[in-house]
């Protein structure tokens, strides 16, 4: 039952919480808000799944798996006897694409699996006509009203597309193809842009990735993201950076993108990876009381909006757009909507990656962030090939690089090579806690795995310790020798 401080709980409504979307971040607020038992209805105008499912995560990291398979086909070659490449079968990839999200949605996300939580999943486009009801309307019309205690608006994102004489690919439309284009042009040089380079790359697409920014993951690590993008250049993928596209189009029955720089480079397809925007349009948000600024809805760090009914999560925040992210906004804003707590977003201790190969992740600040801070800070470093799971892989291009206060309290880490996502959910836990290197010095890793190679790195922090602080007076006590 719904436990939170409401001026107005004598008045009864439909539902003590509704929640707008069903993406990951509506999925997982309707969840928690049911778990904490209150009478839950999550609206959706389209699939529940959202972005992640259909567009996003799952057909990413497949078509990246897929590509992988290629490439180590390719490495395979050398110890047979058979020198005959893999043909690509485009149509094959992408449908083996759309499998696995379908799958991924019958098992986690259809209407079924959230009805037998007993979670009210309502078919529709929300829009608020007062600040405690929401306008549901279906394909088929009109769809009703419903009324709500407490409501959480997790609307989503769609991805900022260019304006060109053509039509460009986004995210939303990349999937839904069953081509792999010759030459294929990106603009952006995030996460999305990326790690689909790679992918088209490895599948056989001449790539040419620009961006405005003059080097790639410009959220990660410098020394990082470099490792990543020199990977990607022996591997084909061409890069244009500090340039923008300027325009797309037809001539001479050439598909042509002019840079703003006036060059041209020949692509049968441009993919916008620049960025997205929250999915605000038609809420009616002002009949709530819900102010936006920037394009995303104001909140603070609880999630609430500027109507103390109605919080925020997941993309429509406009704060990390990271599925994990969206799942944590959720958490917050639900617990305290229902249970009216002060439960806060976790920044300190948020993490990422990026699923190329080398992967690319990062938890906590980066080196830029506390040298802005004017935190003092020390650098440690382990490298791959000093790693023997890496060895033994032919992993070897990566490092762990971690940042430390002077007592050893983790402050933030870097990691790029193989595994690097799962390396990076150690140091985040470090750094939620409060942990010293110390600590993970102290903790037994199996051997031989790529986990141990955050304990080697503290092994050393410790071993310097020692021998600065106690090594002479070991000597002096037990006679030892230098």
């Amino acid at each position: 039952m719904y436990v939170g401080n409401d001026p107005m709980s004598a008045r009864r409504r439909d539902y003590d919480m509704v929640v707008i979307g069903g993406g990951a971040a509506g999925l997982a607020a309707a969840i928690v808000s049911r778990t904490l038992g209150a009478r839950t209805a999550l609206i959706e105008r389209d699939r529940l799944g959202g972005e992640c499912t259909f567009t996003g995560c799952i057909p990413s990291k497949t078509l990246l798996h897929i590509a992988r398979l290629f490439r180590d086909a390719g490495e395979l070659r050398s110890f047979t006897s058979s020198p005959h490449a893999a043909a690509v079968n485009a149509e094959s990839v992408m449908d083996r694409v759309r499998s696995v999200r379908e799958r991924i949605y019958q098992a986690d996300d259809s209407p079924p699996n959230l009805e037998r939580r007993g979670i009210v999943v309502l078919r529709g486009s929300a829009r608020f006509t007062a600040p405690d009801e929401i306008a549901v309307t279906s394909d088929t019309g009109d769809g009703g009203r419903v009324t709500f205690r407490r409501a959480i608006i997790a609307s989503g994102s769609e991805p900022i597309t260019l304006a060109t004489a053509l039509p460009c690919v986004t995210n939303e439309s990349l999937f839904e193809t069953s081509e792999i284009p010759q030459r294929f042009a990106i603009a952006g040089a995030g996460p999305v842009g990326i790690e689909m380079a790679q992918a088209f790359a490895r599948l056989g697409s001449a790539v040419s990735v620009i961006a405005p920014e003059t080097r790639i993951l410009t959220n990660d690590d410098a020394e990082s993201a470099a490792v990543v993008r020199d990977v990607l250049e022996r591997e084909g993928v061409r890069f244009y950076l500090g340039r923008s596209v300027a325009d797309y189009r037809l001539e001479a029955s050439r598909r042509l993108v002019e840079l703003d720089d006036r060059s041209r480079i020949e692509a049968d397809a441009l993919l916008a990876a620049v960025g997205r925007t929250s999915r605000l349009g038609g809420l009616g948000l002002a009949a709530a009381g819900v102010a936006t600024r920037d394009g995303s809805i104001v909140h603070d760090e609880r999630c609430r909006t500027t109507s103390k009914r109605i919080y925020v999560s997941g993309d429509a925040a406009g704060w990390y757009r990271f599925t994990h992210a969206a799942e944590h906004t959720s958490r917050v804003a639900a617990t305290n909507a229902l249970l009216g707590i002060s439960m806060k977003l976790d920044e300190r201790s948020m993490s990422w990656a990026t699923f190329t190969q080398p992967e690319i992740a990062h938890a906590g600040e980066t080196q830029e962030q506390l040298e802005r801070r004017g935190v003092r800070f020390e650098t440690y470093r382990m490298p791959y090939d000093r790693i023997d799971r890496a060895v033994t892989d032919d992993a070897r291009a990566g490092s762990i690089k971690v940042l430390s206060d002077p007592s050893g309290r983790i402050l933030g880490a870097s990691v790029v090579g193989e595994r690097a996502s799962d390396l990076i959910a150690e140091w985040a836990l470090a750094i939620k806690k409060r942990l010293r290197l110390r600590d993970l010095s102290e903790t037994i890793h199996p051997y031989p795995t790529y986990a141990l190679g955050n304990k080697r790195l503290a092994d050393e922090w410790s071993a310097a310790r020692v021998r600065s602080k106690f090594a002479w007076l070991l000597r002096v006590i037990y006679g030892y020798r230098t």
